[in-house]
């Protein structure tokens, strides 16, 4: 018998003998929520967060904005689910955690698509899972699992929002409003989602001319939710991101060369021949959609290659993994399927999951003796050197290098919040620090000399940094009182005493 399908959904892809087990969707939340709380605490992907990944946590417990701080794009979506522990450290995990559970569910926001059956979803986003971690370099997975980037959680919204628009047991108009909202959180948390979500939809409504009604209602509400998280960016963000085109040949090359550095060819290999004997030899009804999806990620790589954006980051990995989960879940489908057309019993498929969960943790690495650890080891050392005399002096701010100051800041953090210290705070004056510019202003200035710990080579580059990063009032003067050197493990750091004072009243 075809695999089971909800009212209105597309054609099921694969004709399976099995029944489908109506319990299936809940293991598939108990694999993404043991994904969630298991790969953080593996060999390639625990204890390396950078600046990027722990600035999350003091946005999340600091000020909850509705974009990453100085950003119009990544909305706050898992900083403010977090938002409810205000221990730094549990915070993070809790990040950490949505992260991962969004990214292991990530294929199932594209395999809506093609087959509702529980059966070949849990399947095919485990096998789906694996192929990623088994190809991709460490720092791919890094991003696609535990940094803060939005992929995972943007598919799995634009999945559910296809859902509500064909589920039952609601008015019409609830639905389509639920399905809007959902694709705004979709496009608001990662806008790059369009290129996925257009040219699919435009494939899909050629080649499936029997859904062509729903698929031009989908569309049009992922039309106006673009809309509306451009517009909401726009008001609410910081303009930041470049938008504009650069086409290049060389560019589309340069990103090609990308990709190809961040995969295992050998393991690469040996997926497309199992996938090419499973595409032989199984039944499927949409080959040509599989087709169009594999065209999209095509297209998504030249068309990020083509932006200024991606070309001023020098082609980072991070911008094509949508691009790779793509073929990846195609790759799955055709798998899954195959496997359950061969007559997996419920004990059989339960194994196979089970092998699956397996391979990831082998393919991670097992799980690492420090999982405790949160910061990558290149900045751990020195920021809880440096963290401890921030907190042995009282210091106020911390002047630096982005990577060197948050990985402090989330230091001194983590340490009150676990003692629940209420000393006075300490803040990061550096990039990204100003929209904390009117606590800091409130918390130091005519409150006396403030202590300092600085990065930079002279005491003058330190308060031109502090006034810059934090947007301190050009009226409001800063007085160096004292200024000391120390070093802090290999780092030579400035101690200061800062005055910062408002003008007399006339």
């Amino acid at each position: 018998m075809k695999s089971q399908e909800l009212a209105g959904a597309t054609q099921a892809c694969n004709d399976s003998r099995c029944d489908v087990d109506q319990t299936s969707h809940a293991w598939l939340l108990l694999c993404a929520v043991l994904a969630g709380l298991l790969f953080p605490l593996t060999t390639r992907l625990a204890g390396i967060q950078d600046g990027d990944g722990l600035l999350t946590s003091i946005i999340s417990t600091d000020k909850l904005t509705w974009y990453f701080w100085g950003q119009d794009r990544f909305l706050n979506l898992i900083p403010s689910l977090a938002s409810v522990f205000q221990e730094s450290d549990l915070n993070l995990r809790a990040q950490l955690f949505l992260r991962a559970f969004f990214a292991y569910l990530a294929p199932f926001g594209i395999l809506v698509f093609f087959d509702r059956s529980p059966r070949v979803q849990l399947l095919a986003v485990a096998i789906t899972n694996v192929i990623l971690v088994l190809c991709l370099s460490s720092y791919s997975l890094f991003n696609l699992y535990v940094q803060h980037n939005p992929f995972g959680t943007s598919l799995v919204l634009f999945g559910v929002a296809f859902l509500l628009l064909s589920a039952q047991g609601w008015q019409r108009c609830v639905l389509v409003l639920m399905c809007f909202l959902v694709c705004f959180l979709a496009y608001a948390t990662n806008f790059a989602l369009l290129l996925f979500s257009l040219p699919f939809l435009f494939f899909l409504l050629i080649l499936r001319p029997q859904q062509r009604r729903e698929l031009r209602v989908f569309a049009t509400i992922n039309a106006l939710a673009i809309v509306m998280a451009f517009t909401h960016s726009r008001l609410f963000g910081e303009r930041s991101t470049n938008f504009s085109a650069a086409p290049s040949l060389d560019a589309v090359l340069s990103a090609g060369m990308a990709v190809a550095q961040n995969i295992a060819p050998m393991a690469l290999l040996l997926i497309l021949l199992a996938t090419g004997y499973c595409l032989r030899h199984v039944r499927l009804t949409c080959k040509r959609e599989l087709a169009a999806l594999a065209l999209t990620a095509c297209l998504m790589v030249v068309a990020l290659a083509n932006t200024a954006w991606v070309q001023s980051n020098a082609f980072n990995i991070r911008y094509f993994l949508t691009a790779l989960i793509l073929p990846a879940t195609a790759a799955g489908l055709i798998v899954g399927a195959f496997l359950l057309q061969r007559g997996l019993t419920p004990r059989r498929l339960c194994a196979l999951i089970l092998l699956c969960g397996g391979v990831l943790l082998a393919g991670l690495h097992g799980f690492d003796r420090n999982y405790s650890e949160l910061i990558h080891p290149r900045w751990r050392a020195p920021a809880k050197a440096v963290a401890a005399v921030a907190l042995r002096d009282d210091a106020s701010l911390i002047i630096g290098d982005f990577w060197d100051v948050w990985p402090v800041v989330y230091e001194v953090h983590r340490h009150r919040s676990a003692l629940q210290n209420q000393a006075k705070p300490v803040f990061g004056a550096t990039f990204r620090g100003h929209p904390m510019a009117a606590t800091i202003i409130a918390a130091t200035v005519d409150k006396g000399p403030q202590t300092t710990l600085c990065l930079m080579a002279t005491a003058i580059e330190c308060v031109d940094q502090a006034r810059t990063f934090t947007q301190i009032p050009a009226d409001i003067k800063i007085t160096i009182e004292h200024q000391e050197t120390l070093q802090i493990g290999a780092q030579a750091w400035l101690k200061l005493r800062l005055a910062l004072t408002r003008p007399a009243a006339d």
